[in-house]
């Protein structure tokens, strides 16, 4: 009797336990695969200055496999900013600045394995997407918006 009612509050909780978080997926899956572009930063950053001055425009990659490349996009589309884009591109693709990225509960994403990428080599940060637009916040409270390159 005693392991009949030790049985049924174990299923009871296992339940409740599904109950209660058997919602808490991501906010973000099938929404943050594709290329991003960064349009603006809370604090200033040299190097995004500096790719700026040549008329493009830093971008992350994110791939349905759970990885994200860092890339650059042309912001004119004139030939001579299009091949350079494609060019710095494929001379950032040698040097391996890709990461990994796994979606979890609600806006959490956490990006690991890319100490080039994420300075310590972890980021945890709070991604919300609305549209194509991405914003991604991370502890310190270091924002970065993205538009969707299309």
């Amino acid at each position: 009797m005693r392991s009949t009612g030790l049985r049924l509050a174990g299923t009871l909780s296992i339940g409740l336990l599904a109950l209660l978080f058997g919602g808490c997926g991501s906010n973000n899956t099938g929404r943050i695969v594709g290329t991003w572009k960064i349009t603006s930063t809370s604090k200033p950053v040299e190097e995004l200055d500096q790719v700026r001055s040549m008329g493009l425009a830093s971008a992350w990659n994110f791939k349905a496999d759970g990885t994200v490349e860092l890339t650059v996009v042309p912001e004119l589309t004139d030939p001579d900013t299009v091949k350079l884009a494609e060019s710095t591109a494929e001379g950032m693709k040698k040097k391996n600045l890709t990461g990994k990225y796994t979606l979890g509960i609600g806006n959490l994403v956490t990006f690991s394995d890319s100490p080039r990428l994420f300075g310590s080599g972890l980021l945890r940060a709070e991604v919300v997407v609305t549209g194509d637009v991405m914003e991604l916040r991370d502890s310190a409270g270091f924002t970065m918006r993205f538009a969707r390159v299309r």
